[in-house]
């Protein structure tokens, strides 16, 4: 199976959930005014610990938490 390379060159939040990598990021500002402030404020998006090959970080906003982190560098 291929392995996926992941970027990120925007701000975001990287977490760990049922083996999953989450990642969330903000809403850009002139999409915010469109959308009610209800609705979703972040977009959203998981990928799968065993499919990731390659991650790289290019942003001094982007926030990992130590359980993703460990879980990455076990998959190495």
């Amino acid at each position: 199976m291929i392995k996926q390379t992941l970027y990120f060159g925007n701000p975001a939040y990287l977490s760990l959930s049922n083996h999953q990598m989450i990642w969330k990021s903000p809403l850009p500002k002139n999409t915010v005014k469109k959308i009610p402030k209800i609705l979703n404020t972040e977009y959203e998006k998981s990928f799968d610990i065993d499919d990731i090959g390659f991650v790289v970080f290019d942003n001094s906003q982007i926030t990992i938490t130590q359980a993703l982190l460990s879980e990455l560098m076990e998959k190495c």
